[in-house]
């Protein structure tokens, strides 16, 4: 295995880390991750919709990221989750509501606003540096192998 796919694996390992967690966590912490959620500043129709949608959509992304033929897609479908928090919680830091909303449940629940924002940046940072590191070859690479990538071709 090439150092790039070993670094591409261990890469992949956090946003997966991550998002495995996040759906367990409110799925053992239900009534707080409930109470959590209906304490957000949004309509009662779509809080009540993002209790059962978030999960799934979470556990989803963990899924397509878990395997190397959906991958891709997994990792695009957690970008854009890690993207929708963020606005959430520049939204919150510009005080575009009245009261900052309590935090989620779980080891976050222990988390500032500002911490959230830095771990979301950093994830997302991950996923980019994993594209990156799937469309380019590390420069020292492309003297020792000449063989077609196999994350690329997979």
């Amino acid at each position: 295995m090439k150092t790039k796919d070993v670094l591409i694996e261990v890469l992949i390992f956090f946003p997966t880390l991550l998002f495995i967690y996040t759906p367990f966590s409110k799925v053992f912490q239900w009534d707080q991750y409930q109470d959590s959620m209906m304490a957000q500043p949004l309509a009662v129709w779509f809080k009540t919709a993002l209790i059962y949608i978030l999960p799934v959509l979470e556990l989803g992304a963990t899924m397509l990221m878990a395997r190397s033929k959906t991958r891709v897609i997994g990792l695009y479908a957690a970008s854009s989750l890690l993207l929708l928090f963020i606005g959430y919680i520049l939204l919150i830091k510009l005080h575009f509501f009245r009261k900052v909303p309590c935090t989620c449940a779980g080891v976050f629940r222990h988390m500032t606003w500002n911490e959230h924002l830095a771990l979301n940046i950093v994830m997302l940072g991950i996923i980019g540096a994993i594209f990156y590191l799937r469309k380019h070859e590390l420069p020292f690479q492309r003297v020792l192998h000449d063989d077609a990538d196999p994350i690329l071709t997979s």
